[in-house]
């Protein structure tokens, strides 16, 4: 089982996903992937990755963007996990954060969230200049209800946090 299978497991299979890429400041999707899908997902972000920067889309989607969008959070159909975006020190390249009061490694970040009662997430992904902690959800929950608990769970956490590590 690969990583989108895993996100995506309790998820509608009429479920979408959206693959896009930077350019500039933009993200234009590259495809679109129901959950039957996610194999061929997996596989085209590992190709796309070769000669882009990949996101994708934590949420799934409801329904099909118009052409050339990826979706904003009107077409949120289902959250599966909670997600919180950590910085971390980046010793081959400095100027990657505003701020220097970051932990200075993967190691302090984790003793940090120890210290600080997180719970160790399901899943963490390196995103190259920090890390992005994934808690899995027991089931996806809907958009409605999602968009409120997971404003509650990244405050919960920065509220937390030294103002120094908080970027806005």
């Amino acid at each position: 089982m690969n990583f989108l299978e895993i996100l995506h497991r309790h998820s509608p299979s009429e479920s979408l996903i959206s693959i896009s890429h930077k350019v500039g400041n933009a993200f234009p999707p590259l495809a679109f992937y129901t959950m039957e899908q996610l194999p061929e997902a997996d596989a085209f972000m590992r190709q796309a990755a070769l000669s882009h920067e990949v996101y994708y889309t934590v949420a799934t989607l409801d329904r099909h963007p118009p052409q050339g969008k990826r979706g904003d959070g009107s077409y949120i159909g289902h959250l599966s996990a909670f997600i919180f975006d950590f910085d971390v020190l980046n010793p081959d390249n400095l100027n990657a954060h505003a701020e220097a009061a970051i932990p200075e490694s993967f190691d302090a970040l984790l003793a940090f969230m120890d210290d600080i009662g997180l719970p160790v997430p399901s899943a963490i992904v390196h995103s190259g200049n920090g890390m992005h902690g994934y808690w899995f959800l027991a089931n996806p929950m809907p958009a409605h209800e999602a968009r409120i608990a997971h404003r509650r769970f990244q405050r919960a956490i920065i509220v937390t946090l030294p103002p120094s590590f908080i970027q806005f």
